[in-house]
């Protein structure tokens, strides 16, 4: 079996350590690579050859689904595991839907990596144990347009109404409007419940 090239991008050190002890035993996988943000990622990707990024969604100053974004769009080869402690059924659409090939909740059993690693491998896709009770549902979970995504995230990021209107060039009703439809798409009552959502999705800073 060819040698699998690794790269993990986690903010825990000892999630990194985890990753790498559990695939070191395995002498077909390799891991070339950690950090604890994308900002090497392009320079690795410069020298080397990766077939798997192992990703944390949920970044300091930065969002993991961005960089999900720019890898399914600018380097589609590579397969993305995402690595997070959320275990919503909104945030598996949004990133199966954004070119995730794999989900796992850090709260599986470390195995559950190299189960991953071997199915993405094999161009399928890996839906942690936990998770794969939502999947014969997942068409009925709610979608968010990039503008709702877009509201969601300057809402929740501490911006007001005018602000928010003004950096996205649109009129406070027309902000107004897209907030409510939000709680209403997504079923809750309150900014407190927006912002829940919006780390949950990778969308606060």
């Amino acid at each position: 079996m060819a040698l699998l090239n690794i790269y993990i991008i986690d903010d825990h050190p000892l999630i990194i350590e985890s990753v790498e002890h559990i695939v070191s035993k395995d002498s077909t996988l390799n891991v070339i690579g950690s950090s604890m943000n994308s900002n090497n990622l392009k320079a690795i990707l410069n020298s080397n050859s990766i077939d798997v990024v192992i990703l944390d969604i949920n970044l300091p100053e930065e969002s993991g689904v961005q960089v999900l974004k720019w890898l399914h769009e600018n380097h589609p080869d590579i397969k993305v595991i995402v690595l997070t402690m959320h275990d919503s059924p909104l945030l598996l659409k949004r990133l199966l839907n954004n070119g995730a090939r794999g989900y796992i909740v850090k709260q599986s059993g470390i195995n559950e990596v190299i189960n991953a690693l071997r199915t993405v491998s094999s161009n399928d896709i890996y839906v942690c144990e936990s998770m794969q009770n939502y999947l014969p549902g997942l068409d009925q979970i709610p979608t968010l347009s990039e503008r709702e995504e877009d509201v969601l995230f300057h809402i929740t990021n501490g911006r007001t109404i005018k602000e928010t209107a003004a950096m996205m060039n649109l009129s406070p009703k027309t902000v107004e409007t897209y907030r409510y439809r939000l709680t209403q798409k997504l079923n809750v009552s309150n900014i407190a419940e927006l912002i829940k959502i919006a780390i949950c999705l990778g969308l606060r800073l």
